[in-house]
C-alpha cells in the first residue's frame, strides 16, 4: 500500500506543479497519509458496498440500478439492496471472500 500511495501522492505533486503550485509544499507526503488514515473507516463501508456492485453479475436478480427506482422508492430500494445482498452473501463465494478479506484488513488497519 504504501508504493501505491507514494506513486499516487508523486503523480499529485507533478500535476501540482504542472499546474504552477509547489505540489510537495501544497500536500505533503505525511499530510496524504494522515488523511488517508481519517478516511479509512469510510473507505471500508463504501468498499462493503462497491464489492456487491462490483462481485454480483449484471444479470443476477440481485443485480439492481438506481435508474430502477424513483425518489419516493428510496424505501423499496434499500429493502431489495438488503434482501439482495443477504442473498448473495449466503450463495456468491466470491463475494464471501472478498468480504472476508475487508474484514482481515479492517482488523489489520485498526478499524474494527
Amino acid at each position: 500500500m504504501q508504493d501505491l500511495m507514494r506513486f499516487y501522492h508523486a503523480t499529485l505533486v507533478h500535476k501540482l506543479n504542472q499546474l504552477g503550485y509547489e505540489g510537495e509544499a501544497a500536500y505533503p507526503f505525511f499530510e496524504l497519509m494522515k488523511d488517508f488514515g481519517e478516511c479509512r473507516p469510510f473507505g471500508f463501508v463504501m468498499s462493503i458496498m462497491h464489492a456487491m456492485v462490483h462481485l454480483v453479475p449484471p444479470d443476477s436478480p440481485d443485480s439492481f440500478s438506481a435508474d430502477d427506482f424513483g425518489a419516493d422508492d428510496l424505501v423499496e430500494m434499500q429493502a431489495k439492496v438488503k434482501e439482495g445482498m443477504m442473498r448473495q452473501a449466503r450463495t456468491n463465494q466470491r463475494l464471501r471472500e472478498r468480504f472476508l478479506e475487508l474484514a482481515e484488513e479492517a482488523v489489520e488497519v485498526g478499524i474494527i
